[in-house]
């Protein structure tokens, strides 16, 4: 490279940084293009998903084995929109985009749950330590989605993957700095990226995987009549088995079904998490919240989708949550497949993409009082939610997250429900519990002690 060919690089990079609009960087040798605000995200994320801008946090063949892909981490980008498109309209299909199928399914979770905390009442003065307390109940809607079953909590399997997924959320870290500035030790030092323990946990969680897809072949029913998601991927492998180039093979179900399964019940458990802890951090809120619900639904009934569409406040404490929570700050990272042109600068080829939720949710030039818990933010004079497309929550651009719909029915049916049942409160004696996060595949509150009070309700809503 010449000198004056250094120069103009440098002085794009420089252009670039001014404009606050995005960060520039040099990782290791390979340059990082971090947008940070909305705009920049949504032509990034389009733009990308038009020219197959492959995703690249790890390589993959090395991470998974070979031929071994999945939909958050494939690198193929055939492959990953096949695998996106399958996944969304399957996921519909069973329930995913249908929440009143699943509706018995969640309110079973929530009533085990429920339980469970009164138990803690009586044994311990409703104390309740909360980390990974969603993780089981989650896990068995995810599971029931994809595979028509759910498993009673004590299940050695469940315990198993619930095992197996905690493991993961301490071995993999998105954005990890060391991995970004010094990409190399991937491959010459994986055990300083816990490398090892990675790839024990994809091993363990797709072995748990090829199980359940062997129950589901012995069943029989996905050539008749398939019956959730693993009978749909199975009749696609069935129908396929002449061509060789199929993406639809086994290997591939089961690295979908870790996906669905790890992934998913990561954030949700984080968010539902979090959830309990701004409602116990803003006791006023909380009763604004259980006051609207009350007034809504009756206390013997469950909530469900209809009845929270009905509720402002509650919707604009959910909105306001994901804004404060930033569960998934920095999303799957990509790469430009070809030089490109964004708003006047010059973004070369196999420059590395990462768009930034965080920078955005805390920006204070948007927000003003962005460290402020305000669910208000998002009402208007005539007591209307309106939310502000200005939150990232489920990406950039037209392809964002295909958890969106899981994540807006699971989420506000369970904190509805255990606002109907309890009062979430600082333990007596104890400073208020710390929003400062634990960092790891997805963003997650510190554990926390919360005391629950029993409201008046009848002790079980029927299903």
């Amino acid at each position: 490279m010449s000198k004056i060919e250094a120069m103009a690089i440098l002085k794009q990079k420089q252009e670039l940084r001014r404009g606050g609009l995005l960060a520039v960087r040099e990782a290791g040798g390979e340059d990082e293009v971090r947008a940070q605000d909305k705009p920049h995200g949504n032509d990034i994320m389009d733009w990308l998903s038009q020219n197959n801008g492959r995703l690249e946090v790890f390589e993959q063949r090395w991470l998974l084995g070979v031929n071994r892909w999945s939909l958050i981490f494939a690198a193929s980008p055939p492959l990953w929109t096949e695998m996106r498109k399958f996944t969304v309209r399957t996921l519909r299909e069973f329930g995913f985009g249908k929440i009143y199928t699943m509706h018995s399914v969640i309110i079973t979770e929530v009533n085990l749950l429920a339980d469970e905390f009164r138990k803690k009442i009586k044994s311990d003065n409703g104390v309740v330590k909360f980390r990974n307390t969603f993780s089981l109940s989650v896990l068995n809607v995810l599971w029931c989605m994809v595979a028509g079953i759910r498993y009673e909590h004590d299940d050695p399997r469940l315990l198993k993957l619930m095992g197996h997924i905690f493991n993961m959320s301490k071995s993999v870290t998105f954005g990890n700095p060391l991995e970004l500035m010094l990409p190399f030790t991937k491959k010459f030092a994986p055990w300083l990226l816990k490398a090892n323990l990675r790839n024990k946990v994809f091993d363990s969680c797709h072995e748990l995987s090829k199980t359940l897809i062997e129950e589901r072949k012995a069943e029989g029913f996905y050539l008749s009549g398939p019956q959730n998601y693993i009978d749909v991927f199975l009749k696609k492998i069935h129908d396929h088995r002449d061509n060789n180039e199929t993406v639809y093979t086994e290997q591939q179900l089961q690295a979908m079904l870790a996906d669905l399964l790890m992934v998913g019940s990561l954030t949700l458990n984080a968010t539902l998490n979090y959830g309990i802890l701004f409602l116990t951090l803003n006791p006023e809120i909380q009763k604004k919240c259980q006051n609207e619900i009350d007034s809504i639904v009756p206390r013997h009934n469950a909530p469900t989708v209809d009845d929270i569409e009905k509720m402002p406040y509650f919707q604009a404490f959910m909105l306001e949550m994901h804004r404060c929570a930033n569960v998934v700050p920095n999303p799957v990272p990509r790469l430009v497949p070809k030089d490109w042109n964004l708003r006047g600068y010059r973004i070369p080829k196999d420059t590395v993409i990462l768009t930034n939720h965080y920078s955005v949710n805390t920006d204070e030039k948007i927000w003003g009082d962005p460290r402020v818990f305000r669910p208000e933010r998002f009402i208007n004079e005539k007591g209307e939610f309106v939310p502000d497309p200005r939150v990232v929550v489920f990406g950039f651009g037209k392809r964002i997250c295909i958890g969106i719909n899981l994540v807006n029915s699971i989420v506000p049916l369970f904190l509805g429900s255990l606002l109907q049942q309890f009062n979430f409160s600082v333990v007596p004696g104890t400073e208020p519990p710390s929003p400062e996060p634990e960092i790891g595949v997805s963003l997650s509150p510190q554990e926390f002690p919360c005391q629950l009070i029993q409201r008046e309700s009848p002790n079980k809503i029927p299903v």
